[in-house]
Order: structure tokens, then C-alpha cells, then sequence
């Protein structure tokens, strides 16, 4: 079931016109965000230590 909204929601960003990247980032961020229990600050920790070692 999940796997259906995850591409569900993909499909419809994609169809309304955004960009693959921006459909993309925002069906992972939603995923994370509405079905793990995964907290929000650890992704944002990660991204931003991705950022800084380059």
C-alpha cells in the first residue's frame, strides 16, 4: 500500500507540470515524513553534513 502512494503521489507532481527533481525530493521528504518514524531533524542533520564535507 505504500508503494502505491509513494508513486501515486510522484505521478501526480510529475503530471502537474514540476520538474523530476522537485517531484522527486518532495515525494522522498513526504514518504519520510508521514510514513516512518524517522525524525525530521535527522535528515536535516545528514543533508546538511553532505553540504559541508565538500
Amino acid at each position: 500500500m505504500n508503494t502505491i502512494i509513494i508513486f501515486g503521489l510522484l505521478v501526480v507532481l510529475m503530471l502537474t507540470g514540476m520538474p523530476i527533481s522537485i517531484s522527486l525530493g518532495l515525494t522522498v521528504l513526504s514518504f519520510l515524513f508521514f510514513l516512518t518514524q524517522l525524525p525530521i531533524e535527522s535528515v536535516s542533520e545528514a543533508t546538511l553534513l553532505v553540504t559541508l564535507s565538500r
